[in-house]
């Protein structure tokens, strides 16, 4: 079966807007309490009418980066979130940290403040820390989602 991990309280009322510079990535720090299969990332979407986004996404273990995708994403304001989903699915292991980043070039974007250090998914914690890979003052914006 295949779960949403949110970081935020209220998924569904994101109550800020948040703005992209060209470079800027996006970064979070996370690790399990259990094995998860990462499929991707959820992402909020633009804060009013559509557009497409330019999104590239990594994983990183370390300094090493595990998996990558780069595309173009159509988003609706209504829709608030979309999914970018790796080639692969990936393995995430217990107690190792890893980086998720994702580097957007877009309008600004719904997001939320209520952000939380760790959330529990189908029974496994997932743990998230402040990453030194973000360059955009934020660490809001991504949301881990996984299946296992």
């Amino acid at each position: 079966n295949c779960d949403d991990c949110w970081r935020s309280r209220r998924p569904k009322s994101p109550s800020a807007a948040w703005g992209y510079g060209s470079g800027k990535v996006d970064a979070i720090d996370f690790q399990t309490n259990g094995d998860v299969i990462l499929q991707g990332y959820r992402l909020w979407g633009v804060k009013s009418g559509s557009t497409t986004f330019q999104v590239t996404i990594r994983l990183y273990r370390g300094s090493s980066m595990i998996a990558e995708k780069t595309g173009s994403y159509f988003t609706r304001s209504t829709d608030k979130t979309f999914e970018v989903h790796f080639s692969q699915v990936i393995s995430i292991r217990a107690g190792l940290l890893y980086t998720a980043t994702a580097e957007i070039t877009g309008a600004r974007s719904h997001a939320h403040s209520d952000g939380m250090s760790s959330a529990s998914c189908s029974g496994v914690t997932v743990t998230f820390i402040k990453s030194s890979k973000d360059t955009n003052n934020s660490n809001v914006s991504l949301k881990a989602k996984y299946q296992h």
